[in-house]
């Protein structure tokens, strides 16, 4: 929310104003959030990213809770979460599936809110990434690449909620595949069709549309059909 003077009630009345300033839009309106929430800053609460856009889409974090996460804009691959897909959503609504519970249905995920605070969201060309203060990476979106890191690479295949990723593949050793089951991650990060995360052991861990193959092994054809997050 502003006043008339620009200023925000997070402070930040200064940004406003250089970004009408500088923007090539007649003019520029505050995105309200839900319940008169407010965005978090990136330092409050150990979080990092807090916002991000991505080829009309828009990610923010908001303080209620602790960190809830707001998305909104194109939504035709479900790239917004928020449980259905939609040409597009016009105001910020909760991204749905962010727990670790499991539910016996599948489709309760589309319903179930947050868990735990969000600390920071990373968004690709159509999909997203989210790290709760627990340290569990979440992502929602179109599938197509691997972008969710489920081990599927579906063409029609898209989750339009939160889908929380549990197996992380090292190296093999003399052909035999190694899971790491639910690392504590530390940092995300996401490009057009992949994303990475940083583990508290210092791993690097990839998963995603890969351009330039492995080298020659024996789970070559095996690991390219298969587009779990793998460590780098």
């Amino acid at each position: 929310a502003s006043d008339t003077t620009g200023k925000t009630q997070d402070g930040s009345g200064g940004r406003w104003r250089d970004a009408r300033k500088n923007s090539i839009l007649t003019t520029l309106q505050p995105m309200e959030l839900p319940d008169g929430d407010i965005p978090m800053t990136t330092t409050t609460n150990n979080h990092h990213n807090v916002l991000d856009t991505s080829a009309g889409l828009t990610a923010v974090i908001g303080q209620k809770n602790g960190g809830t996460l707001y998305t909104f804009g194109i939504n035709h691959q479900g790239q917004c979460g928020v449980g259905k897909s939609s040409n597009n959503v016009w105001t910020p609504q909760c991204v749905m599936g962010l727990s670790t519970q499991v539910p016996e249905d599948e489709k309760d995920f589309a319903t179930m809110e947050q868990e735990y605070p969000i600390v920071s969201v990373a968004l690709g060309l159509q999909h997203g990434v989210a790290l709760d203060s627990e340290g569990h990476v979440y992502a929602w979106g179109k599938a197509e690449r691997g972008q969710l890191g489920q081990g599927t690479q579906d063409s029609a295949q898209r989750s339009d909620y939160a889908i929380r990723i549990r197996d992380y593949r090292l190296p093999s050793i003399d052909g035999r595949r190694r899971i790491m089951k639910d690392p504590t991650v530390t940092r995300i990060a996401s490009g057009m069709n992949h994303s990475a995360v940083l583990t508290s052991e210092n791993q690097v861990f990839v998963w995603g549309k890969n351009i330039a193959p492995p080298p020659s092994n024996l789970q070559q054809e095996e690991d390219n059909a298969n587009k779990v997050a793998i460590d780098s």
